[in-house]
């Protein structure tokens, strides 16, 4: 865990927003190499990364301050913007970025599906390294976990504080290992079937979290309930790119 990547003065630069800026430029490289096959210009990817990037932003705070402690953010909205204190989630990342997608691809009259397959792989390859800056800063960690390759976090950390000098599950790096997997299946596999790839993502990560979420131990629950938020998301993934997927093989290539 390296939470710090440097300090100066009273100012920290923290690891985990090191990488997301890293993760963010190095998916907009690809994204404008791999334009092209879908005659997407760079101008709208360089627009399309901006959307993405807002929407995912507040997609992620709006999304965690919603069931991690939605009476708290209600009451003190402003803490929204707090985000040095904490509080992103995947889901409401990814959820908010296709809703700037969807405004961008209607502003510039593009089919939205179009967008959408062209990120769907590169979408892992930035979750897999974004999962790297997690466990640097010691959060998303797993439970108890009598395994070799279990993974023990320092004092002061989150982790410690819930489990003390406990060997838990990695389950930062189990995310990073099926995403980068699926990374390297879809950017392979995407000039093949471009018109699905969108849809096997929506079903491909869904299935990944919806499994590394009985090993993590900080799980946002649903409302009242011991129901964990990601196994419910998950399974809306996974239902929503079945039907996408479906729908695809009954329509146009690029349905609207």
């Amino acid at each position: 865990m390296y939470p710090v990547l440097f300090q100066i003065g009273n100012l920290a630069v923290r690891t985990y927003g090191v990488v997301l800026v890293a993760v963010f430029f190095m998916c907009l490289y690809l994204l404008k190499y791999d334009a092209k096959r879908s005659s997407v210009t760079k101008e709208t990817v360089e627009r399309m990364s901006n959307y993405l990037l807002l929407g995912g932003f507040i997609g992620a705070r709006i999304y965690y301050a919603l069931f991690y402690d939605a009476f708290y953010y209600f009451t003190k909205p402003w803490t929204l913007l707090f985000v040095w204190e904490g509080g992103l989630a995947i889901h409401g990342a990814i959820i908010g970025g296709l809703i700037g997608l969807y405004l961008l691809a209607k502003k510039d009259k593009i089919k939205f599906l179009i967008l959408a397959n062209l990120i769907a792989p590169i979408l892992l390859l930035g979750q897999a390294v974004g999962r790297l800056g997690c466990f640097l800063n010691g959060c998303c960690y797993g439970l108890p976990a009598n395994i070799p390759w279990g993974v023990i976090f320092p004092k002061d950390s989150l982790a410690y504080y819930q489990f003390g000098f406990q060997a838990l599950h990695p389950t930062q790096f189990y995310e990073l290992v099926l995403n980068l997997s699926g990374f390297v299946v879809f950017w392979v596999i995407r000039k093949n079937i471009p018109q699905y790839l969108f849809s096997l993502y929506l079903m491909y990560y869904g299935l990944v979290r919806f499994i590394v979420s009985f090993f993590r131990a900080d799980s946002l629950l649903f409302w009242g309930t011991d129901l964990r938020i990601a196994h419910i998301m998950s399974a809306v993934f996974i239902l929503s790119g079945m039907f996408l997927f479906k729908y695809n093989r009954s329509h146009s290539k690029y349905p609207a």
